[in-house]
């Protein structure tokens, strides 16, 4: 079963622009709502979860067939029970240290002008902060550091719990939007708490506070062995930990088992038990077990279909600030899914996300801006929001940005300059959209464009024929081959 989460995401082509459909969004859908021959190939988001890219939560759509009449602007896209054992003593504290760290900020691969710091990073549960003893209201955990990046240069390392930046506290929602503001080259000052002397420690200290009984550190370790961080990607040791965490009451260890048993990951397939626990994890209120359940039911593969309890669902999980959830409800009231359809009532859930740093909820509402439906009819806002998501790498940010320019509309003046030098980065993340609007309806760009992007195909080494604005055979070919390219 595919999972709309916010870091993956599909795009739904309508005519003349396309939204960001979260994870789950089936694939092909449609937003008939939000069709315009007059959009100049604009790709719409509407997934949630933001792992960053094209589409918000929901599950993937089947794509529609690409013949839009304008450049299309891409929209943004936002289990049977466990044995039960008895609870054990709550765990003794880690004993650990405080470590401060200068690290020199580096520059985000595909966005060089914003900080990057090179880790990957996840807050941490209060059961952990207080058996780690960490001497801080927040902090947020390291969960793998990149080779040769700057929090690896630095010292940093998987365990690390980061307490503040720059001598003021953190928080996960806002520490990468902090290091993200920072100038490549800059220095900042990080302090951390460190309870293991390497990550293989850590994990060992984790494994002893499961083993005392301790169910998110339970969680925890099934997190790790799914991801493979720090350890080999184990989904049978994942899946083991995850039925311990649920034995012990841990819901969100409740969601990924079901997940697991749904999709036959780590354990034979039981959707029916998979569904079970989802129900039960979103009884007690976990917010991912009700975006997920929303999935299932909305796409009606593994249980009867239920698209108005599917939105009873998403809307419980929006309200309490679930950001998939939000995009899939956005998109349910765009699509007059298991409810009567509501524009507005769509614009304002991709607003609530766009404004909690979603960029398929920044795309998607940016699009609606465009089209006005649901909202004003406003190209300059339009424009402001795909700025916003292109800055943030959202490859459909990106590509509606670029059919702005390139048609004028919101900006002071028309840039096809710009427009291909940002299609470029559109290809260079490998948005399929882009490349169907390229390959299939590059009529709908302007001439000036097309030279524009035939010149940086050559300057790259991709393309040797003519500079005449006509993205034929071999052009195309090019652009496959820039897209495709090795990395």
């Amino acid at each position: 079963m595919s999972w709309r989460t916010g870091s993956a995401m599909v795009t739904v082509v309508a005519a003349g622009g396309c939204i960001l459909a979260h994870l789950a969004t089936p694939a092909g859908a449609t937003i008939s709502s939000l069709r315009s021959s007059s959009a100049p190939g604009l790709s719409l988001l509407h997934k949630a979860a933001d792992s960053g890219i094209d589409i918000v939560r929901m599950p993937p759509r089947p794509p529609s067939p690409p013949s839009p009449a304008g450049p299309s602007v891409s929209p943004q896209p936002p289990v049977a029970p466990p044995p039960s054992y008895p609870p054990a003593a709550p765990p003794a504290q880690a004993q650990g240290r405080l470590v401060k760290a200068t690290v020199r900020v580096g520059s985000q691969p595909r966005t060089p002008q914003r900080g990057w710091l090179g880790v990957q990073m996840d807050g941490l549960e209060p059961s952990l902060m207080k058996a780690l003893a960490v001497p801080a209201a927040d902090g947020v955990l390291i969960l793998e550091a990149s080779a040769n990046g700057p929090a690896s240069q630095a010292g940093l390392r998987l365990g690390d719990v980061i307490i503040s930046l720059d001598r003021r506290p953190v928080q996960f929602n806002d520490l990468r939007q902090r290091v993200a503001a920072f100038a490549p080259g800059t220095e900042a000052e990080f302090e951390v708490w460190r309870v293991a002397a390497d990550g293989d420690d850590f994990l060992q200290t984790l494994r002893r506070f499961a083993d005392e009984g301790n169910a998110d550190a339970m969680f925890r370790l099934g997190r790790t062995y799914a991801a493979g961080l720090g350890v080999a990607r184990n989904d049978t040791e994942a899946v083991a930990w995850y039925r311990k965490a649920s034995a012990a009451g841990n819901a969100s260890a409740s969601t990924a088992l079901a997940v697991a048993l749904i999709d036959g990951r780590g354990a034979g397939k039981d959707p029916q038990e998979g569904v079970r626990l989802l129900r039960a994890a979103a009884d007690k209120g976990n917010t991912d077990a009700m975006y997920r359940l929303g999935i299932v039911l909305s796409e009606g593969k593994v249980t009867a279909k239920d698209t108005a309890e599917a939105l009873r669902l998403f809307t419980r999980g929006a309200e309490a600030g679930h950001v998939p959830s939000m995009l899939d409800l956005a998109l349910m009231y765009n699509n007059g899914e298991g409810a009567t359809a509501d524009p507005a009532k769509a614009a304002q859930w991709y607003k609530r996300a766009a404004d909690l740093g979603s960029t398929p909820g920044m795309v998607n509402l940016g699009f609606m801006h465009q089209q006005g439906k649901g909202v004003e009819r406003n190209d300059i806002t339009a424009v402001a929001l795909y700025r916003r998501a292109a800055a943030e790498g959202n490859p459909s940010g990106i590509h509606n940005l670029a059919a702005m320019l390139d048609s004028g509309r919101g900006v002071a003046r028309k840039d096809p300059e710009q427009a291909a030098q940002l299609i470029m980065q559109a290809l260079d993340l490998r948005n399929e959209f882009t490349f169907r609007q390229m390959s299939q309806n590059s009529r709908a760009w302007s001439p000036e464009f097309r030279r524009a992007l035939q010149k940086r195909l050559r300057d790259a080494g991709f393309y040797s024929g003519k500079i005449d604005g006509e993205l034929r055979d071999t052009t195309v070919t090019a652009i496959s081959a820039y897209m495709n390219r090795a990395r």
